[in-house]
């Protein structure tokens, strides 16, 4: 099953470089499959791969407790 997380990070002076980090660290994250920093509404967005939704929830709250994400939303693929 495939996953989308849209980040929103907390801004400030060095908000560029809390969204490579972020792409980094959300990369090393088991079932990521993509992390980019982007342009846009949202910050980051990470790619996700799982069994299941509830996988990809337990993926989502690691990648929403990273330091720097003000808010994340987790979409999942439909079947």
């Amino acid at each position: 099953m495939l996953g989308v997380v849209l980040i929103k990070t907390a801004q400030g002076r060095d908000s560029h470089q809390m969204t490579k980090t972020i792409a980094r660290d959300a990369a090393r994250i088991p079932g990521v499959t993509d992390s980019y920093s982007v342009l846009g509404r949202y910050d980051n967005v990470v790619f996700l791969e799982g069994k299941d939704p509830a996988e990809l929830r337990r993926i989502g709250a690691q990648i929403g407790a990273l330091p720097g994400v003000k808010t994340c939303e987790t979409l999942f693929e439909a079947d």
